[in-house]
């Protein structure tokens, strides 16, 4: 009798399939030495160009300050020398002034005719204009303080009956400029030459009266007639 659980011929006969696992792979090993990579030098990292400019630039500005106190002290030196030589240039110009002129002009009796001061001028003004409102006309002397002897008479600052030069100078200064522009505005056409000309027909004009006043003085036989007083009194003309 037939068993159908036993196996076939075809069964008994077929091989058994086996599972076979690959063999595993293996990588050949080199046989040289390997090569031993160096590492790269250690450098520092090149700063950025506007950094390079920066440090190329320090230097010169280093040496900048150097070269202008350089030249600060040379215009210092340069400075102080034109200063020692224009003192030595004005004391030996003064020196020379007071060495000819003195032989002709007395420098310490022409500064008396100047000391003036703003309260004077003003006073000495008013009685050239209005001159009959003033009532007292002497001058008032001066006396040393110690023993009381009589020195002169006080400057013009302290008496306003003493003449001065400072109000006739500055009253032709102001007469040329007025000629000089009184004749601009009358259709003339102006030239700096016309102060020129009247600055010098004003000077020969008080000249020429100081030399007739002076030949009166010496026909009246009067003797202690002072030149600076007479040209003082003689410029007062120009301020009326």
């Amino acid at each position: 009798m037939y068993n159908r659980n036993q196996p076939t011929y075809s069964n008994r006969y077929q091989p058994q399939q086996h599972t076979v696992s690959p063999p595993p792979l293996q990588h050949p090993i080199p046989t040289h030495p390997p090569i031993q990579m160096r590492d790269p030098p250690t450098s520092s990292p090149s700063p950025p160009t506007h950094l390079q400019a920066t440090q190329h630039l320090q230097p010169t500005q280093q040496q900048q300050p150097l070269h202008n106190a350089n030249i600060w002290y040379i215009n210092d030196t340069t400075t102080q020398m034109g200063m020692e030589f224009g003192r030595t240039a004005l004391s030996a110009g003064t020196e020379y002034v007071e060495k000819n002129i003195d032989r002709y002009v007395d420098i310490p009796a022409l500064k008396y005719y100047f000391k003036v001061n703003n309260s004077y001028v003003a006073n000495k003004i008013q009685l050239l204009l209005f001159p009959w409102r003033h009532k007292r006309w002497t001058r008032i002397v001066s006396r040393s303080e110690q023993d009381g002897q009589l020195e002169g008479f006080k400057p013009p600052r302290d008496d306003i009956n003493s003449p001065d030069l400072y109000i006739p100078a500055m009253a032709l200064v102001t007469y040329v400029l007025l000629t000089g522009i009184v004749s601009g505005t009358q259709g003339n056409k102006f030239h700096p030459e016309i102060l020129g000309v009247n600055a010098t027909s004003a000077f020969f004009l008080v000249l020429l009266e100081l030399v007739f006043i002076k030949i009166g003085c010496y026909l009246l036989n009067i003797t202690d007639a002072n030149v600076l007083n007479l040209l003082a009194y003689s410029g007062y003309k120009f301020v009326g």
